[in-house]
């Protein structure tokens, strides 16, 4: 196992592993338009939905890479959380099409006003040996998500 980084050295990873994310992401899934990196454990990008959005994020303690997709609920514009319900009810079918070997989880509105749907794969941070078939897993399960969940919210 890798030593564990703390501080400024944990951040110039993160950015190194978000720039090779985008890197890899342009390549090879350009309509994901992935942002520039941060210095942080986290990235986002919209989906084309208001208040709704990918979150990407690297738990270093956790081992754990997690793409998720975000709902928002936001007074006085579009209500993300509207579409929940649509993909909770096509729950089943969904799964099946993204065909992804980890589990994804459908979580209903929490505290934060967000409902969720995410999939979370093992990742040991520090071990940088790891880093490109993670990324690779990212952008695509990014790109399923992208691909296969607007289908259910059209027309809502």
């Amino acid at each position: 196992m890798a030593s564990k980084k703390t501080g400024s050295d944990l951040k110039s990873d993160y950015y190194e592993f978000w720039r090779r994310f985008k890197h890899y992401s342009d390549r090879h899934f350009p309509d994901l338009g992935i942002r520039n990196p941060r210095r942080q454990n986290s990235s986002e990008c919209s989906i084309g939905r208001a208040n709704t959005y990918f979150r990407f994020s690297i738990k270093p303690k956790d081992c754990k890479l997690k793409c998720e997709l975000i709902m928002r609920e936001c007074e006085g514009q579009d209500d993300a959380l509207e579409i929940y319900p649509v993909l909770k009810k096509n729950e089943g079918r969904i799964k099946s099409t993204l065909n992804l070997s980890e589990p994804v989880k459908f979580e209903p509105k929490q505290d934060d006003g967000k409902a969720r749907i995410s999939v979370t794969h093992h990742l040991d941070f520090h071990d940088e040996s790891q880093w490109q078939d993670a990324i690779a897993w990212l952008a695509d399960t990014a790109n399923k998500f992208r691909v296969v969940l607007p289908d259910y919210w059209r027309g809502i």
